[in-house]
């Protein structure tokens, strides 16, 4: 997990206690760390993900999709894993047959 400005999103194992694994999914459609926002560094298919202050850009906007995808409102492009050991997570063409693109979140009673 990347917890600084400009810093990739990395992937790890569960360990349930919060902290750096602790995401929220906004109303506005951002995924949220802290003051931080998943943001798309550009809008195109294998860009990285990135972590930046939340604002009203296009860049931070996602749907999160039956499945467990989370697509870029803008392009038909998902979070994307299968990458995380050299690029962080990236933003791939959507394909439903990809484990690497299903994310679970289990609530916890956080509004953001």
């Amino acid at each position: 997990m990347g917890n600084l400005v400009d810093g990739t999103v990395g992937l790890f194992q569960c360990h349930n206690t919060g902290g750096n694994q602790e995401w929220a999914y906004t109303k506005q459609g951002q995924i949220k760390h802290d003051d931080l926002c998943l943001t798309l560094v550009q809008f195109a298919r294998g860009s990285e993900v990135v972590m930046k202050e939340c604002d009203s850009s296009e860049n931070q906007r996602w749907t999160l999709r039956e499945g467990g995808f989370l697509r870029h409102n803008k392009l038909n492009v998902c979070l994307d894993s299968r990458d995380h050991h050299e690029h962080g997570v990236t933003a791939q063409r959507c394909n439903s047959a990809l484990e690497t693109q299903r994310w679970k979140f289990v609530a916890n009673g956080k509004y953001a």
